[in-house]
C-alpha cells in the first residue's frame, strides 16, 4: 500500500510534534501513541481515533510492565490496534501520525531490548509509508534498524 501526502500536511505535522511540552516529573518522557490519546472530546464512532486509544492504552500498559515484556499481551495489543487504525486511513495526516505511533512503539521496543519486535516495527514504516513525504519517518525507521544493529555488534 502506498501512501502519500502533500509537504504542506507535512510540515504541519512537524510544527505540532514540535510543539508539545516534555514531561517535567524525574521519570523517563515516554510519549503517547498519538495526538488522539488526549484527554479531549473526540468522536467514538471514529474507527481510526478508536483504535488509536486503545493502542495507547495498551502501549501504557505495557509500559507499566517490569522487565522488558516482549511477548507481553499489551505489546501485541498495540501492534493490532495499530493495523487496525492503518487499514482505515487513505493517506494523509493521520497515516503520518500513525507512521509515528509506529516508530514510537520500535524505540520503546529497543530500549527495552525487545530488538525482534522492534526490528518489525521499524520495518513496518519503511515498508508501508512510501510517498516522499514520509521520507523522515523512513530515515528514523532506518537509523532504528542501525541501532540494532550496533546492538547487536556490541554484544558479541
Amino acid at each position: 500500500m502506498r501512501i502519500a501526502i502533500p509537504i504542506v500536511t507535512l510540515a504541519w505535522m512537524v510544527m505540532v510534534a514540535c510543539s508539545s511540552e516534555p514531561q517535567t516529573t524525574g521519570a523517563p518522557y515516554t510519549p503517547p501513541i498519538s495526538s488522539s490519546a488526549s484527554a479531549e472530546p473526540w468522536p467514538q464512532n471514529d474507527p481510526v481515533l478508536v483504535a488509536e486509544r486503545a493502542m495507547n492504552d495498551s502501549y501504557q500498559a505495557w509500559l507499566a510492565e517490569p522487565g522488558p515484556a516482549c511477548r507481553s499481551d499489551n505489546l501485541v495489543a498495540a501492534q493490532r490496534d495499530w493495523e487496525d487504525a492503518l487499514a482505515h486511513v487513505q493517506g494523509g495526516i493521520l497515516a503520518g501520525g500513525l507512521a509515528d505511533d509506529e516508530l514510537i512503539l520500535a524505540d520503546a521496543a529497543k530500549n527495552r531490548g525487545c530488538t525482534k519486535e522492534a526490528r518489525a516495527f521499524y520495518d513496518n514504516v519503511i515498508k508501508i509509508f512510501t510517498g516522499t513525504a514520509y521520507e523522515g519517518q523512513r530515515d528514523r525507521a532506518k537509523i532504528g534498524l542501525d541501532d540494532l544493529q550496533a546492538m547487536k555488534q556490541s554484544e558479541t
